[in-house]
């Protein structure tokens, strides 16, 4: 039998927006007497909360640009925040938010069917089928016809559903598979990936959306492969476990030490050699890590109620 490693919880690590799908496929679970509205109030309590809560931010924009016109020009957003009732109904129905909380949201009911209606021996094959299924409506209705983002993202809790039926059935497998295999699976996901994603940046038509999925796969399996390589770190797992914060306070935390950096302090990173330039990047995204650990400990000890969670215990 395969070794079995301690793994980085990669669920919610700063990696592309699809990689991080197929681990909530690894990571999904119902309990068998669990019924459908049990099961949506638990993700509604920690999905939904956290989004209304947080996404109070992207309202803060365009009521601070309406009472102060000139701000509009400070924060470089390009946008017309003239009609602010528009960017309330965006926020509060169209999940223009944290739209990732909204699509994990209807992307988990829609596993939930998934996996009750699989039955017998070729449940996996099932659930593998509707996971390309959905991946294929996906990539049609945006690559293919262009169409328009749904209400509370469901077009994108389609594609959420795709990736988490990969995991789902892939699990096993990922959770005992030994460093050997993993270096395999790194040097072939990389392999794979770079002229693959070359393409598809290039292309458009029906192949663009196949070689597209190909492409997020590779991906998937690279990040998979190094975290099994990797095995147990103690910061990234920190990060893993308390993700939800992470995700939920990124964009206001990265904007602050943006602000910091290149408008209280000057700094014009353009006009700088592009080795500078990387190194002010990666100082700019670990200040706001640091930041980030410190806003988590505050949420897990005064904001619980903010992501769902329980009281703490003393």
């Amino acid at each position: 039998m395969a070794p079995r490693h301690r793994l980085i919880n990669w669920n919610n690590i700063y990696v592309s927006y699809a990689s991080i799908l197929l681990p909530r496929g690894v990571t999904f679970h119902r309990k068998e007497d669990e019924d459908f509205f049990a099961f949506a109030k638990k993700k509604a309590k920690t999905l939904l909360i956290p989004y209304y809560i947080y996404s109070c931010y992207f309202l803060a924009k365009p009521i601070a640009v309406l009472l102060l016109p000139q701000l509009n020009a400070e924060f470089q957003t390009g946008r017309n925040y003239a009609n602010i009732g528009k960017q309330f109904i965006d926020v509060l129905f169209l999940g223009k938010g944290l739209w990732f909380l909204t699509a994990y949201f209807v992307g988990e009911l829609l596993m939930y069917g998934t996996v009750s209606l699989s039955k017998g021996k070729n449940s996996k094959l099932f659930i593998l089928c509707i996971g390309i299924i959905s991946l294929l409506l996906y990539s049609i209705y945006h690559d293919g016809l262009s169409l328009v983002g749904l209400p509370f993202d469901a077009d994108q809790g389609v594609q959420v559903l795709g990736y988490m039926c990969f995991g789902y059935c892939s699990k096993t497998w990922l959770l005992s598979a030994p460093r050997k295999s993993a270096a395999v699976i790194v040097l072939t996901s990389a392999t794979l990936l770079a002229p693959t994603a070359m393409f598809v940046i290039r292309h458009n038509g029906f192949g663009r959306i196949i070689l597209g999925m190909f492409a997020a796969l590779s991906g998937i399996f690279l990040i998979i492969g190094l975290s099994i390589l990797i095995g147990h770190s103690k910061s990234l797992s920190s990060i893993g476990r308390n993700s939800l914060v992470y995700y939920v306070l990124n964009a206001l935390t990265l904007n602050v030490c943006k602000l910091l950096v290149f408008r209280i302090l000057g700094i014009n990173a353009t006009a700088l050699p592009w080795l500078v330039q990387f190194a002010v990047g990666a100082a700019v995204t670990l200040t706001a890590l640091l930041l980030l650990a410190i806003e988590n400990r505050i949420v897990q000890r005064w904001l619980w109620w903010s992501i769902g969670k329980p009281r703490p215990v003393k």
